[in-house]
């Protein structure tokens, strides 16, 4: 009886939405013209490098930065770090072991 209920409850809804969906409401809206009067202006587009002096220098020096981070790989606070593990030395956040001494507070 159960399938039964199912099945018919399917039908039943399948039919409700088949018979209401239509619309006039969903027919396409096709855009009127637009015509162009005299009092209208031209104008340009904006590209990206026309953009003021600051935002060009801010691009610079994020990828300067970059690059000097990639050049230091490798060194913390003046020392080698190395690739593979060795003993007593401590493995940092870069993926490098460095000796204990990089590690230490320096207060100054």
């Amino acid at each position: 009886m159960t399938k039964f209920t199912h099945v018919f409850g399917a039908a039943a809804v399948a039919v409700v939405l088949s018979l209401t969906s239509f619309s006039a409401s969903a027919a396409p809206v096709v855009p009127a013209p637009v015509q162009l009067t005299a009092d209208t202006q031209q104008v340009q587009y904006r590209h990206r490098d026309d953009r003021p002096r600051w935002m060009k220098r801010q691009d610079r020096r994020h990828e300067r930065r970059m690059e000097r981070r990639e050049e230091r790989r490798g060194y913390w606070r003046g020392h080698r770090g190395y690739r593979e593990a060795r003993r007593g030395y401590r493995r940092h956040s870069d993926g490098y072991y460095y000796a204990p001494e990089v590690f230490r507070l320096v207060i100054r």
